[in-house]
């Protein structure tokens, strides 16, 4: 099941925690950063796919009964805020790891990390279920923004 709908100026999804509906929704959200003046959205890509893959995995745990919620706004310029939520019982936002594993070739444990790169500001509500994100189109002299409470 995958909704996307228009709030106002944003773009917003409804999907069930189903990996394969992850393109579509990288896909609409391409259409989306083309309105807004974006021709190379790879950076926004990335981020939005691998917050979703998250959301999926470990928040909803595949259970595609649950959903996902997704919303991304032009914020300033050319940067962009996507939100993240899921079902899921969250986490310690606190303990993540922003640094590369032992051993950086494993698939696991990178999303984060890459979205810290990314991200201009990384904010969690405190039970750890909803994430936003802000990231530029541009390619990022490496933020590292510091993951932070947004109740």
């Amino acid at each position: 099941m995958l909704d996307v709908f228009q709030e106002g100026d944003s773009l917003a999804f409804k999907l069930s925690s189903e990996l394969a509906l992850v393109d579509q929704v990288v896909a609409e959200c391409n259409r989306y950063f083309e309105l807004a003046g974006v021709t190379e959205p790879s950076t926004l890509d990335l981020v939005v796919q691998e917050l979703l893959v998250n959301a999926i995995r470990h928040g909803n745990h595949n259970e595609v009964s649950k959903l996902v919620k997704c919303r991304i706004a032009s914020v300033e310029g050319r940067a962009f805020e996507i939100v993240v939520e899921d079902e899921g019982g969250g986490f310690d936002y606190r303990k993540l790891r922003m640094r590369l594993p032992e051993d950086p070739r494993r698939a696991s444990r990178r999303g984060y990390i890459l979205i810290n790169a990314l991200a201009e500001i990384i904010e969690f509500n405190e039970t750890g279920n909803r994430v936003t994100v802000r990231v530029r189109a541009e390619a990022p002299e490496v933020y590292g923004a510091k993951a932070r409470n947004k109740s």
